[in-house]
Parts: structure tokens; sequence; C-alpha cells
């Protein structure tokens, strides 16, 4: 199941490769966001795999990296400058992790932050759509399927370090990584669908 977590950004990256998502407006923070998270999982489990390194340093990254991506999605779904508010939330989250030892521990803290701004962005953007009355077309609506998987990585990301603080911890127990893969799993599917639903660049 691990290496099924490490690879499961993969159909979304390829996926997004094939349909040019990285030149769209706003579905290309999605694109990086799968991307980024392979990267990122591809290295520390060739990290740990071939030198035996439990590289912190990557995988305290990926949520600078997340919070980056998420909310440039955000900002740029509602028709926002999306730069400095993605630039303050990653380097309040960096300070946080820096603060608690970016090389030496799993960072709870900034992972809570990242996860409270993401699930706060979320439910704007959800609360927006109930207030406005929108019409949404779920078969269709490639963003509201991009805003379901952060939302939901957020929430399930949140109750996770809420409720077991140990699976940031050396001592993480087999249950608590199974809950952390299959969120990360769920979501790199939702957005690879998000990515096959979308009209490929060449089409528009």
């Amino acid at each position: 199941m691990g290496y099924t977590s490490v690879f499961s950004g993969l159909p979304a990256v390829l996926i997004g490769l094939y349909r040019r998502s990285f030149n769209t407006a706003i579905i290309k923070w999605a694109f990086f966001y799968v991307l980024g998270s392979l990267v990122i999982d591809v290295t520390s489990s060739m990290l740990n795999t071939l030198f035996n390194l439990h590289n912190l340093i990557t995988i305290n990254s990926w949520q600078v990296i997340k919070i980056f991506t998420v909310t440039a999605f955000y900002y740029s779904l509602s028709s926002k400058k999306w730069n400095i508010p993605s630039l303050t939330f990653a380097s309040v989250v960096l300070i946080t992790i820096l603060l608690e030892g970016f090389t030496i521990k799993h960072s709870f803290y900034g992972n809570m932050l990242g996860t409270i701004i993401g699930i706060g962005l979320g439910f704007h953007y959800f609360y927006n759509l109930y207030k406005n009355e929108t019409e949404i077309f779920i078969e269709d609506s490639v963003t509201f399927w991009i805003a379901c998987a952060f939302f939901f990585n957020g929430t399930g990301s949140f109750f996770s370090y809420l409720l077991s603080q140990q699976i940031l911890t050396d001592r993480a127990t087999f249950e608590g990584w199974v809950v952390f893969v299959t969120i990360n799993i769920a979501t790199n599917f939702i957005i690879a669908f998000a990515l096959w639903k979308a009209p490929a660049l060449g089409n528009k």
C-alpha cells in the first residue's frame, strides 16, 4: 500500500501532461499539486529504500508546497491575485516548521496550520457557492472536483493530526499511516479524474 500511495499522483501527472493542464489559469495549480506530491513521495521513498535515510527535509517541504498550490488555486478560482496570499501562507507555514526543527522532526504545528488554512479556504469557497445559489453541473465542473479533493485532504489530514499525533513520530502505528496513505491516494485519484474531465488545451 505504501508504493501505491507513493505513485498515486502519477496518473494525474500523466493526464495533466497529456492534456497540457499546466498551461491553464486555474487547473494548473491542481497539476502542480500532484506533481509536487509525486516528486516529494518518490524522493523520500528512494532515500529511505536506497540509503535508509528518513529525510525530514523533503517530508516537511511538502506542507509548504501544498499550502502554496492550494491557496493559489482558490484565489485564482475567485479571480483574485494569488501570488501574495500564497507566498504569505507558505512563508508562515515554513517559519512554523523551521521553529519546530525542519530537519529533526515531523512538524506537527506546521502541518496543523497548513491544513487549517486549506480548510478555511475550502469552506469559504463552498459557502459562497451556497450563498450565491450557484448552479453546478457536478459531472462537468472540473474546479468543483478539485476543490472537493483539496477540502477532503485538508479535513482528513486535520482530524488525523488532531486525533493521532503519534503518526508524526518515528513510533507511528501501522493504522495511523494507513489513514494518511488512504487520504493521499483518494486525493490524487479525485484530481486525476478532474484533470481527465477537463477539456484538452488544444480543444479550447
